[in-house]
């Protein structure tokens, strides 16, 4: 069961060979196979493409890639230029379009989140390289993406890819503090900043130590066998705040339970209107995300 809770192509058959030459026929039919599998990921890659949706843009990318690999590698052994012609027209063409439509911005978004978990390991001066790669990368992104006349993508891909870049150069990403943070939580703090970024408002700060305080939270409803914002141990979110001497002067949670993964529970969070206008407040700039067990958990301030 899952719960919420806030406080305020068609593919074309092609005949390789005669009827006689089976090794042919094997090899073009195996070329046909993969090349109908590189279809399909195209078409889906595209979809994700339209939609602006980055972070399963860079979650599907290494598989779509390795499929235009397999599908170019089947093609190679083909006989015949013209039915190898043929083939990569029809197939690898419009997965390579696709792919170089969005290859940058992949490739700054994992240095990005790269980055990022430097800062929580307190690799400062990994993370400081990183950031001036990523300055070089992007610039040079504009450069070949301005002489390559490629399609233009959706713009929440860029702004968030600059909001977090800004966020980097102002040390603004991550405050490390005290403590950890697991790779859900992480990843619930980036998919969180899309939203923002999306709906035209400034990226939150991952604050380490008000995500101890939700990791907590979360902790204490498996603990305690409770779904609710009131806790039976700290009280309310904000005494629990307090308690934990978090500053704020605005603060907010959205809790959640029974989701599987942080993409599911922050599009649960988005589809619910009350949930997503604390995502969407523009008084917080810091947030801390919780996880255990299935059980979610996000704090937001605003200082």
């Amino acid at each position: 069961m899952k719960k919420l809770a806030l406080c305020t192509m068609a593919v074309a058959g092609l005949l390789f060979a005669s009827q006689g030459n089976s090794a042919l026929a094997s090899t073009g039919s195996a070329a046909a196979n993969e090349g109908a599998s590189l279809q399909k990921e195209t078409l889906q890659f595209g979809e994700l493409i339209k939609k602006g949706d980055l972070y399963s843009i860079n979650s599907s990318y290494d598989s779509f890639t390795y499929q235009l690999k397999q599908t170019e590698n089947a093609i190679g052994k083909v006989a015949g230029q013209k039915n190898r012609d043929k083939l990569n027209e029809t197939y690898v063409r419009p997965a390579k379009i696709a792919k170089e439509r969005v290859i940058y911005e992949v490739s700054e978004y994992r240095l990005i989140h790269k980055t990022g978990i430097d800062l929580l390991n307190n690799e400062t001066s990994l993370a400081g390289k990183k950031t001036r790669m990523l300055g070089r990368l992007a610039e040079r992104a504009i450069q070949i993406k301005a002489a390559g006349y490629y399609a233009s993508i959706p713009s929440a891909i860029p702004q968030f890819l600059s909001a977090s870049k800004g966020q980097l150069d102002n040390g603004k990403f991550v405050d490390a503090g005290k403590g950890t943070v697991s790779r859900f939580d992480y990843e619930v703090f980036i998919l969180t900043n899309m939203q923002r970024v999306k709906y035209k408002l400034s990226p939150l700060t991952l604050d380490v130590e008000l995500s101890g305080v939700a990791k907590k939270k979360s902790e204490d409803m498996i603990a305690k066998g409770y779904f609710d914002h009131q806790s039976p141990t700290y009280g309310s979110p904000f005494q629990m705040m307090e308690a934990f001497h978090i500053p704020y002067h605005y603060a907010g949670e959205n809790i959640a339970m029974g989701y599987r993964s942080p993409a599911d529970v922050v599009q649960g969070w988005m589809n619910s209107k009350d949930h997503r206008e604390n995502i969407l407040k523009e008084t917080y700039n810091r947030i801390g995300t919780g996880y255990s067990q299935n059980y979610w958990t996000q704090m937001f301030v605003g200082r």
